[in-house]
């Protein structure tokens, strides 16, 4: 195959040559950049809402249905999204092939079948002692654990509260989770999704109780609580948001990978692991135990980004969990923000 000629994809796209008949909402574009690497484009009204590249056309596609559903369900009417394939060697000269109706209706039943999720009603109880005992750090992992990872009642006393088992029997988690409304019917529902799709499903929910829920997965978002060993590292390393796969679990993924690289980073730069704010270093206070020990903020947070968009290891500030929790307090601050307190206070 010839090396693909970018310029004219571009003015084909802009031309809007990729339209096959009747106009649509939506339309997944995919073409063929060489032997192993396709291109994907999502549009909505004719402008470009998602862009990646996948190693073959099939994942492409179904990538591209998988995206869109998170953006807009209403896809699940097949005359509301157009799938089209850009090919510039077609021995017909014509590079943009449509989908049949037959083929387009085959990717969507096969992507959409299994995570249709439909969010069963809140059932929050007026009891309130569990969910104000404890802290937002501790609510939000509750909450986090059961709706993504299945965990019990029991689980989330023992490994989340830190509470003998044979005291709580998992009582002081469901309380939390039954006052905001979270039942059985809830447990693990989004295990197949990453957090952030989680968190755009729920947004279509209307309960007065999902804005708390929504701010409790962001913030468990925002978490991070990864030791390092350092070894060599990239200095310049970006990851993007919301990775291709589908079925994962981008909160585990996330504050994994990213954020150890950038702890790495931070170290090798500075020799040491350091609060970006009060300068604690957790070494020099608790000796070995503190070795290699802080938390990680995002700078930006993820409600904030775009589908797609990247989070580099220079986005990343390192805290210790006083200034951690302070940043994140309303009205939030910036690093720099919290840094000139902590200096006007002489602390």
């Amino acid at each position: 195959m010839e090396s693909f000629n970018i310029e004219k994809f571009n003015t084909s796209v802009a031309r809007k040559e990729y339209v096959k008949g009747k106009e649509t909402d939506f339309y997944i574009l995919t073409a063929k950049f060489n032997i192993n690497k396709y291109k994907l484009i999502l549009l909505e009204n004719h402008s470009v809402i998602y862009e990646s590249f996948q190693d073959s056309l099939t994942e492409a596609k179904h990538i591209g249905i998988e995206r869109l559903y998170i953006i807009s369900p209403s896809i699940l009417d097949a005359r509301k999204v157009t799938m089209v394939h850009y090919k510039e060697d077609r021995p017909s000269g014509k590079p943009w092939v449509k989908d049949s109706e037959p083929i387009l209706s085959k990717y969507l039943n096969l992507d959409l079948e299994e995570n249709e999720y439909v969010f069963p009603p809140l059932q929050p109880r007026d009891r309130n002692r569990e969910f104000n005992q404890y802290d937002k750090d501790i609510r939000s992992k509750v909450i986090f654990e059961y709706l993504f990872n299945e965990r019990t009642h029991r689980w989330l006393d023992e490994n989340i509260i830190k509470l003998d088992p044979a005291y709580s029997r998992g009582y002081q988690s469901m309380g939390i989770l039954h006052h905001l409304g979270l039942r059985d019917t809830h447990k693990g529902i989004f295990m197949d999704i990453n957090i952030e799709e989680g968190i755009k499903l729920l947004s279509r929910v209307e309960h007065e109780n999902i804005k708390t829920i929504v701010e409790s997965l962001t913030y468990s978002n925002e978490l991070a609580y990864v030791h390092i060993d350092v070894d060599d590292v990239v200095e310049s390393i970006e990851y993007q948001e919301g990775k291709e796969s589908f079925r994962m679990h981008k909160f585990r993924e996330r504050n994994s990978k990213l954020i150890s690289e950038a702890k790495k980073a931070f170290k090798i730069k500075h020799g040491k692991l350091f609060c970006e704010a009060c300068g604690i270093n957790f070494e020099k206070v608790y000796g070995e135990r503190g070795k290699d020990f802080i938390e990680a903020h995002h700078t930006k947070p993820v409600a904030e980004m775009k589908l797609g968009e990247k989070t580099r290891i220079e986005d990343i500030a390192m805290l210790c969990s006083n200034c951690h929790r302070m940043i994140h307090k309303s009205p939030t601050l910036s690093v720099t923000e919290l840094k000139r307190y902590i200096k006007e206070s002489n602390f």
